[in-house]
């Protein structure tokens, strides 16, 4: 499963959706035994290849082309079992093809053997029966040992080192920013938070939380709650866009047009993140989400100290915030 993108499943055509799962143009790897062989010649007289690959759950036509087939013949032998990297070729009411790249001989791939244990003891409890079996079968091929329990652990051990070290560096950057900026431009800003963490909550509580406990998600749900976020996140953007000016008179504060319109960016920036998130949830990766937290608050913590230096004034906190945002999506 490590080494293919797809099963060749994804190629046939789905009963309720009427498409296949994979996606015209798309770069997919596929593995199997190949089941069937055609030979073709071009006006050119030169050779290419029609061939079935066929795994546990189905079969893909695979086209092969010329110049990939002078390259790949020698793996292009019936019941040979081969992992082919291609590109995706839709057909109208038909199961899509692929359009062989690459061919990969099994025995080529390096292999891996995952072992899954609830916790740490179980494993400890069951070494010594596994090390004989393991001795039995020596080889070159790599065994990993995963215990679940362990595993999580470490997951709620980076969370909070994240919630620890973002908020010190948040506390500290804010000391430095009260010394050169008034009370009332971080009440500017809190009152805009106020409106955009509404919103933003409304998005962070849809589909990525439903990726994260559906069991058999797949690209396609991936794309589908990743285009949701963003439509949500741009609609959001501009409900707060328009809306600014009945809230500036509400306050009766004509600055705060501009500052709910610069801050509420923020939503549109998010909404990239919300699905890598959901993904690094799912792996209980944490640490890279640790990572990723301390490096955009420290950053623009520096940047928004810069602004308000120079600027002195509400938008150099407009700056750190949506920095925050931008580098934090990106990492």
């Amino acid at each position: 499963k490590k080494n293919i993108s797809r099963t060749t499943l994804d190629f046939q055509i789905d009963d309720e959706t009427g498409r296949t799962k994979v996606h015209d143009g798309a770069k997919e790897i596929v593995g199997g035994m190949i089941t069937n062989k055609t030979i073709k010649y071009t006006k050119t007289n030169k050779v290419m290849a029609f061939i079935t690959l066929e795994d546990l759950v189905g079969s893909v036509e695979v086209v092969i082309f010329p110049r990939d087939f002078e390259k790949n013949q020698m793996y292009l032998n019936e019941e040979a079992k081969v992992f082919i990297k291609g590109r995706v070729s839709e057909e109208d009411d038909a199961p899509s093809k692929l359009i062989c790249e690459q061919v990969i001989p099994f025995e080529q791939t390096k292999k891996e053997l995952w072992l899954q244990y609830p916790d740490k003891a179980t494993y400890l409890q069951q070494e010594g029966m596994l090390q004989d079996i393991l001795k039995v079968s020596e080889g070159m091929d790599e065994v990993i040992i995963y215990c679940k329990k362990e595993k999580a652990v470490k997951g709620v051990v980076w969370s909070a080192i994240e919630r620890v070290s973002v908020q010190g560096v948040q506390f500290v950057i804010s000391v430095i920013l009260a010394r050169l900026l008034t009370p009332n431009d971080f009440g500017l800003v809190a009152i805009v938070l106020v409106f955009s963490t509404i919103f933003q909550t409304i998005n962070e509580s849809g589909f990525n939380t439903a990726l994260v406990h559906k069991q058999n998600r797949d690209d396609l749900d991936l794309s589908t709650a990743f285009i949701t976020n963003l439509a949500i996140g741009i609609i959001s953007y501009f409900i707060l866009f328009f809306s600014a000016p009945l809230i500036a008179t509400f306050y009766e504060n004509e600055s705060l047009v501009n500052v709910i319109r610069l801050c509420s960016l923020s939503l549109i920036f998010n909404a990239f993140g919300l699905i890598p998130i959901a993904i690094f949830t799912i792996r209980v990766d944490f640490k890279t989400q640790a990572r990723a937290s301390f490096t955009a608050a420290a950053v623009s913590g520096i940047v928004g100290i810069i602004a308000a230096y120079f600027l002195k004034n509400v938008y150099a906190i407009v700056i750190q915030h949506l920095t925050m945002t931008v580098i934090y999506v990106s990492l």
